[in-house]
């Protein structure tokens, strides 16, 4: 099935004398004339896209990342700030691409940063979650798994009767799914704080405190 898209276009004129712009860029990015226009049916120019046009348009878009916030998200600068100081210390600059409503882009050129980027499901940026999952083209938001994730969680204040696996375990489940304990919270280490993995829906406010019984 062809797929038909309006494109809207303007010119400006070149002075005589000024360099062209085509001399100035490298020349993977100078264009050239291709195909043969035809006319629509309604009277504009109609261009026609081969196959091998789409699927080199969909393999350049490898390097994208999507990202997405949920609830509230720090500003624009802050992210490229935050992602940039993180993952591209030595290597080639992390670009953003707003899409609105809390999802980004980030255009990630280095494989290895890619990889540890998507190692994870989110990652704390300033203090805000942000989930990620690889983009392409035919990419659907809600097909990422971008709503829940194991996370650590810590509980403190326990008291010593309720730090066994089974109680721990109930406490978790208030706050979501629960996974593991801790290494040194099953070797009993540190009384002060439990640490736990829990399967969390990161979407939902996480309670602060729970009340016990027993």
């Amino acid at each position: 099935m062809e797929k038909q898209q309006l494109v809207e276009t303007s010119t400006s004129g070149v002075s005589p004398g000024v360099k062209s712009y085509a001399s100035l860029l490298r020349q993977s990015a100078v264009l050239e004339e291709l195909g043969t226009p035809s006319e629509h049916i309604s009277g504009a120019p109609f261009v026609f896209i081969p196959d091998d046009n789409i699927a080199a348009a969909k393999d350049e878009f490898r390097d994208f990342i999507y990202a997405r916030f949920h609830d509230d998200w720090p500003s624009m600068g802050r992210i490229i700030g935050v992602v940039n100081a993180i993952w591209a210390k030595t290597g080639p600059r992390i670009y953003v691409h707003n899409l609105g409503q809390g999802e980004y882009l980030l255009k990630v050129t280095t494989a290895k940063t890619r990889e540890l980027l998507l190692a994870r499901t989110y990652w704390n940026v300033a203090g805000f979650i942000m989930f990620v999952a690889p983009w392409s083209p035919d990419f659907t938001p809600e097909e990422a798994p971008i709503t829940n994730a194991v996370v650590p969680v810590e509980l403190r204040d326990v008291p010593y009767l309720l730090f066994n696996q089974q109680s721990l375990s109930r406490l978790a489940t208030v706050v979501g799914k629960p996974v593991s304990l801790a290494p040194e919270t099953e070797r009993k280490e540190n009384f002060q704080v439990a640490k736990l993995f829990v399967r969390v829906d990161l979407t939902k406010k996480l309670p602060t405190k729970i009340i016990t019984g027993f």
